[in-house]
This record gives structure tokens, C-alpha cells and sequence, in this order.
């Protein structure tokens, strides 16, 4: 059965966030040592020998392992090889002919005969693949990937809404909002602000979720971000995250503060990446929201795909938006004053929302993490169960270092002995020192490839330690191990 086009869009997306791994003759499994055992019987030859398995078992254990033609198998169903997807593509040609707001698959070969390489192309500029063994699963601009051709394959239904739907975003400037007129009028979801820079929650927010409830509105959230550090915004997203109480509605971050903006591209980055990828961590999808100018000036390659929500007033040019506002002063039915007004032209965006009226029971759910945190109270207890009235076990030291090991929903982490409340702990950070620069290297080892050249300076979540040596999380998402020399603690 064919895949509706924005399903395998995010089964791309979410196979690049979850850091796959390119392991040859793999078709996206979980790795693990039976797995690379049985690769090796059927695969082995003298490049992907016993070596080669064991190595990728290290780095890869629990994590999706797949190559080029094998990433697609979750999405088309069938195992073949990158030229014979190629084949069976019903429309294909040269690159140069590729329709860019279009997702599809794109090949690398010298002629059409000789295809041997293949990936996805997300339709937003940018494409996804299992590059290679070194490189893992990686996201890059179509103009950077080298591609040699494009193709549209049969077992991805391209069907779409046949007009865009009405929405409003919502905040306590709207006062009173008749739901039902606003129903009735033809708008169909709203979007509401939750966390002001108090850190107190907006005054309509629940009267507003009730009612939109009740009315059947599509809900998405969203938080006006002053956050300036990595750290700030992680502390937003789990007060966003704690205001849903399990409710999975998408979560939007509104970056247009001009002091943010001040503090540079680079570091509007690192906050935007940290808040998606706490969201993400919960088990919620998260975007961006941003006027047009921060989306062309502002918004950086690595997070320009989570921008899907776009301010842009008059007659500018789209620029690929899945929903658009289209002006901050619209009159509607239901709301007395000015408010703004969307288009919405991808409706999956809110697929996860259930507009269930009943309240749900709370449930604690734990995510699996592997992060060392510093104890920032003076004295930290240890918890059978996440909560505080639960038995004590023990207690953390101030400053102590603790593996991570999972996050619940109600924000507390759990560790080898019991869990602590997250208020009380944060990810252990060092910074790059005694070099001007350093390389990341694959695995412990000196000798294994280096993944990226960092500068001294630069701020690294530490993972783990082994031996002399820190398994660490780049600002750009990749996972590497330094040696322990260059990096000083920030406990």
C-alpha cells in the first residue's frame, strides 16, 4: 500500500533526528549482535568482514541500522537495490529536471544503468541518506549531494487537501473567543500561546483548550522564546511539555526577539536545536514559527526544515511554508478585535493531536536517554518511584556526576540507583581546551576517523566516559568521542 508522501517525509526526518546508522545489508532494524551476525553470513565479503561488524555493533548498538536502498524498505515495502528502485520509478530523469517542492527519491550513477547509490529528497531543499559507513545517516542540501538523477516512485501517494484550512493563533490579547461563531465561520484549528516570559501560563490557555475541545478544533501550542542559553530553552520546552500533561499536540517555537537575535545565527541555532530536541524527546513534534525576514536572514541550514510556519504579509513569495500567516489583522467571527490568521496547507502537522473531550488520567511515561548530568542542589535525594512522595533510596552530592539514563513526562530522570527531579540536575557540558583545535573520532581510538574538527571554545554535552576518552554531542547533532585532555568540565 502506497505512503502518503508527508508519512515518509517524516520517516526520513525522524530516521536522520534519531542519529541511524549505515550498516550494509541492513533494511532500518534495530542493531543488534544477532542482527550483525546474520549480515555477516549472508553479506560478508572481505570490505564488510567480521571487523567491519563488530565494529558497527559497538557503534551502533539500539539504534536503526540500514544502507543506501535498505532505508527505504520501511516505506516502499520491498528490498531491492538503488537500480531497481531506479526502474521502477514511473517518473525519473536528470536532476536538473527535478520539481522542487516535490518529494522523491534521487540517485547517484553515471548513467541511468549504472545506478549505484540512492537517498531521499525531502521536497523543502533538502535531501536524506544513508551516505556511507563513515558518514552515517546524513541531511544535506540537493545541490550539495552530487546527484545525478530523480525519480517518482509508485509506493507514495503525492494526494493532498485540495484547499488550504483556516486557523488562528490565540493569546490572551484575544480576551473573550466564541468557538463555536469561529466554528462555524470555517476555521478549523487554532494554535494557542501557553508559557509567558514570567514563566506563568497564559491567563486563556485552559479556557481556550477547553473550548476548542469541545468544538473539535486541530490544536497546536506555542511559546514566544526569550531564552539566550541551550539550557534555558531545554528548562522551556519541559514546561511546555508539563502544561500538555501527555496531550501530543504540536509545539511551536516563536523566535523573533530581538535580543536573541542579536546574539547571532549560530547561537539562535544551538537554542532552537535544544528545544526541538527536548520536545522531541517527550514524544511531541515541535517547529518553528518566524516572520519572513528571520527565515531568510535569521534561520540556519541545520533548522531551516523545522521552520514550517511562516509570517509573511501581502504579496511576498512563499518560500515553501506549511502554514501561512497571512496577516496579524484579521477580523473574524468570534473574536471582537484584531487576530491572526493562517492557511494551513499540510494538515498532518497536527496528526497527533486527539481532541478528546474527557480528561485523561496522567500517566508517567519514562524515554530512554544516555547523558551524563552535574547535581546542582546541595544535597539531592534519590526516589523509588518519580515523584516526591515517593521512598527515598539515597542522595546525590552537590556537583556529583550521574549517568542519565531516562527522562520521565513529569520531568524527573532516572539513574542506576532510583530517580531525582529534573529541577535539581542538568547535562554535564565541557569545553574544548589546551588546542586550537581537536578532532572527534568515530570510536575511543586515535586512529578511528574523525567525524568532525571542532575549535577550542566550543560547548560539547558529555554522554559517557570510557578509559581517557569522552563520548560527546556536538552543537551540530553528531555524536563522537574526544579525548579527555581537551575538554574542562563545567560542573
Amino acid at each position: 500500500m502506497a505512503k502518503k508522501a508527508n508519512e515518509v517525509i517524516q520517516y526520513f526526518e525522524n530516521l536522520y533526528a534519531s542519529g541511524a546508522i549505515y550498516l550494509w545489508g541492513a533494511n532500518g532494524q534495530i542493531i543488534t549482535k544477532a542482527l550483525c551476525d546474520d549480515l555477516y553470513k549472508k553479506y560478508g565479503n572481505t570490505t564488510y568482514n567480521r571487523e567491519y561488524y563488530d565494529k558497527k555493533l559497538i557503534e551502533g548498538t539500539g539504534k536503526i541500522g540500514a544502507d543506501c536502498s535498505g532505508s527505504m524498505y520501511p516505506m516502499s515495502g520491498f528490498d531491492t537495490t538503488a537500480q531497481d528502485y531506479y526502474n521502477k520509478c514511473l517518473i525519473k530523469g536528470g536532476i536538473n529536471l527535478i520539481d522542487k517542492n516535490k518529494p522523491c527519491l534521487v540517485f547517484k550513477g553515471k548513467t541511468t544503468s549504472s545506478i549505484h547509490h540512492i537517498g531521499f529528497y525531502c521536497g523543502n531543499g533538502y535531501t536524506i541518506e544513508m551516505e556511507s559507513s563513515a558518514k552515517n545517516c546524513t541531511k544535506k542540501l540537493l545541490e550539495k549531494g552530487e546527484w545525478n538523477y530523480f525519480g517518482i516512485p509508485s509506493w507514495i501517494d503525492y494526494s493532498i487537501t485540495a484547499s488550504p484550512v483556516l486557523g488562528v493563533d490565540l493569546s490572551s490579547n484575544q480576551g473573550e473567543v466564541n468557538f463555536k461563531s469561529l466554528k462555524d465561520a470555517g476555521y478549523q484549528f487554532v494554535i494557542l500561546r501557553t508559557i509567558l516570559k514570567s514563566g506563568k501560563v497564559d491567563t486563556y490557555y485552559n479556557r481556550y483548550l477547553s473550548e476548542a475541545k469541545k468544538y473539535g478544533f486541530k490544536i497546536g501550542v506555542y511559546i514566544f522564546s526569550y531564552d539566550t542559553t541551550e539550557m534555558q530553552a531545554i528548562t522551556s520546552a519541559q514546561k511546555v511539555v508539563n502544561l500538555l500533561n501527555g496531550a501530543k499536540y504540536p509545539i511551536f517555537l516563536d523566535l523573533e526577539w530581538a535580543t536573541q537575535r542579536a546574539l547571532g545565527n549560530t547561537m539562535v541555532q544551538k537554542i532552537a536545536q535544544a528545544f526541538i530536541q527536548t520536545c522531541n524527546q517527550y514524544g511531541y513534534k515541535s517547529y518553528i514559527y518566524c516572520n519572513l525576514d528571520w527565515y531568510k536572514n535569521v534561520i540556519t541550514s541545520p533548522i531551516k526544515p523545522y521552520a514550517v510556519w511562516i509570517a509573511r504579509y501581502g504579496n511576498k513569495p512563499n518560500v515553501g511554508e506549511k502554514i501561512w500567516q497571512y496577516s496579524s489583522k484579521g477580523r473574524v467571527l468570534g473574536v471582537s478585535g484584531y487576530v491572526d490568521v493562517n492557511e494551513c496547507y499540510d494538515m498532518s502537522i497536527f496528526d497527533s493531536v486527539s481532541n478528546d473531550v474527557t480528561p485523561q488520567p496522567t500517566v508517567v511515561t519514562t524515554q530512554p536517554i544516555n547523558i551524563l548530568g552535574v547535581i546542582t542542589a546541595s544535597s539531592l535525594r534519590i526516589r523509588q518511584e518519580p515523584n516526591s512522595s515517593s521512598e527515598i533510596l539515597g542522595s546525590y552530592k552537590n556537583k556529583e556526576i550521574v549517568s542519565l539514563i531516562g527522562k520521565t513526562s513529569n520531568n524527573w530522570y532516572k539513574t542506576n540507583l532510583g530517580y531525582i527531579s529534573g529541577e535539581y540536575v542538568k547535562y554535564l557540558q565541557g569545553q574544548i581546551v589546551n588546542c586550537n583545535k581537536v578532532n572527534v573520532r568515530q570510536l575511543p581510538d586515535k586512529t578511528a576517523i574523525s567525524l568532525a574538527v571542532i575549535p577550542a571554545k566550543t560547548t560539547v554535552f558529555i554522554i559517557a566516559g570510557l578509559n581517557d576518552w569522552y563520548n560527546v554531542l556536538l552543537p551540530n547533532n553528531t555524536i563522537g568521542w574526544i579525548k579527555k585532555d581537551y575538554i574542562s568540565l563545567q560542573l
